[in-house]
């Protein structure tokens, strides 16, 4: 069964995934809309001294002049890159579209080739070609030449103008993945973990910890953050902010799905195609600027962990977002362990970059501590005092072998499932507890007996089923 839905009021039709986008009634675009009514004011937000510094210029830089500068090769300012997805926004959201346009008009009259081309005004469906222009054209920058945390942090900044509601929160830690990682091949098959992201969040919350996971459908799994999440049991659409307020203090977690917080996520899946969205939707955490946001962020082969980490120390000097302690992690492949590669050359670790989370093997983690980047690092599950049984953790790809294997895995009832949760759960208390303190990092290293400590109160948590607890609570209070 395939629904089509509209991007909200007036905007361009799309063909949506289908029924997994449908809940006890309502679609996401419905529960989106309603949550924007209560809860999204553009004006305010655009009055934030660095958005209203930066759209100040979008009436003077036509896109045509970003996107000659990609394809000559260059790199893009933070201001240029988040002017970039200014035109992005416009193509989604409604109402930045309606405040945009006068100003995308008049940048067009500083294009020598006038856009559009054939003569009418600027509209939806110029809009759209003129977003997706510059999202394939930071795709293409991507995979061929790399990101900088400049850019990085100029399309975050950007997209955060998009967010429908910001839950108002002192603290939080966000654990996710960008999806995208190549998983394991076993016998020419590509082998899968658990959604430890998702799973590690929960943990986290039954230690007492605000968990707050933001994720997506699936990917390159069969089954992503957001199917795993209402597999268990939980209700994640809500469009009362109240509400969701509410459950997070009653619980110490809350899930927001990308779709029902954002317009910009569905435009990835009306293009068929990778775009940059699955850094920019990772890294766009609906929580209060104000609010002292922690992050353990996996990425994939095509982003060095060093640029996220330093994006966000930029976003934190630039007080677009306030954070405190960031670890993102690439998960190493075995051969990694024999080489004498330069974690730092982007091109010479690439093809060891296996997972977008904590390898069995060598992981590799940029580190931001108290809002600035330290450097990158090294760690292994020994670090954590454990060995981690590989052929355990390497799951078929298929919706069922995942959703009882998530299940197993946070009931303890799987032991190499349960250890690796535990160990990427560890790794976000190590974050949110451990990570501020003077001797969190000794010699360029995480702090072994640090990391061990995390390791068995979260494998506890596990094994004594205050995880699963926390799982039923969270549930119960979603249905309610």
């Amino acid at each position: 069964m395939q629904n089509d839905e509209e991007i909200d009021a007036e905007m361009i039709r799309i063909e949506l995934k289908g029924e997994p986008y449908v809940r006890n009634g309502f679609s996401k675009q419905q529960v989106r809309t309603a949550l924007a009514a209560k809860e999204y004011d553009l004006d305010r937000i655009l009055e934030e001294p660095e958005n209203k510094r930066i759209v100040s210029q979008l009436g003077e830089i036509p896109l045509r002049d970003l996107n000659i500068k990609i394809k000559e090769s260059e790199d893009l300012t933070f201001d240029e890159s988040f002017l970039g997805m200014c035109y992005v926004l416009a193509a989604t959201n409604p109402q930045i579209y309606d405040k945009f346009r006068p100003l995308i008009e008049k940048a067009q009259k500083h294009d020598p080739k006038k856009m559009p081309e054939d003569g009418r005004s600027f509209d939806r469906d110029k809009s759209l070609a003129m977003g997706t222009s510059y999202l394939e054209g930071m795709a293409f920058k991507e995979s061929y030449l790399g990101l900088t945390h400049e850019e990085l942090a100029g399309m975050t900044a950007a997209t955060l103008m998009d967010v429908i509601y910001r839950v108002p929160l002192e603290e939080a830690i966000d654990t996710c993945g960008m999806g995208g990682d190549k998983g394991f091949m076993v016998n020419g098959e590509k082998r899968k973990t658990i959604n430890a992201s998702t799973l590690s969040g929960i943990v986290l919350a039954s230690l007492g910890k605000p968990a707050f996971k933001h994720g997506s459908y699936s990917n390159t799994s069969a089954v992503g953050s957001t199917e795993a999440i209402e597999e268990l049991g939980a209700n994640i659409n809500s469009d009362d902010p109240e509400r969701i307020r509410e459950i997070m203090e009653e619980t110490n977690f809350y899930f927001t799905d990308a779709h029902l917080f954002k317009t910009v996520h569905d435009l990835s899946h009306l293009l068929k195609f990778e775009t940059v969205n699955h850094v920019i939707g990772p890294m766009t955490t609906p929580v209060s600027k104000d609010t002292l946001l922690h992050r353990v962020l996996g990425v994939n082969h095509k982003i060095h962990p060093r640029d996220v980490a330093q994006a966000y120390e930029l976003l934190h000097e630039k007080k677009i977002q306030k954070v405190g302690n960031v670890l993102v992690v690439s998960g190493l492949s075995q051969d990694y362990q024999e080489l004498t590669t330069d974690f730092n050359s982007h091109e010479e670790l690439k093809p060891h970059m296996l997972l977008d989370e904590i390898s069995p093997y060598t992981t590799l983690i940029g580190i931001v501590q108290n809002g600035k980047y330290v450097g990158c690092s090294l760690i292994t599950p020994e670090d954590f005092g454990i060995s981690v049984d590989v052929q355990g953790i390497q799951l078929r790809n298929e919706e069922d072998v995942m959703n009882a294997m998530n299940l197993k895995a946070l009931k303890g009832e799987d032991q190499a499932n349960a250890d690796y949760l535990a160990m990427n759960a560890a790794l976000g208390l190590f974050t949110i507890e451990y990570l501020g303190r003077e001797d969190a990092i000794v010699d360029g290293q995480l702090n072994r007996s640090y990391l061990q400590e995390s390791f068995t109160r979260c494998r506890t948590a596990i094994s004594e089923g205050t995880a699963y607890k926390a799982l039923e609570k969270f549930i119960t209070s979603t249905q309610r």
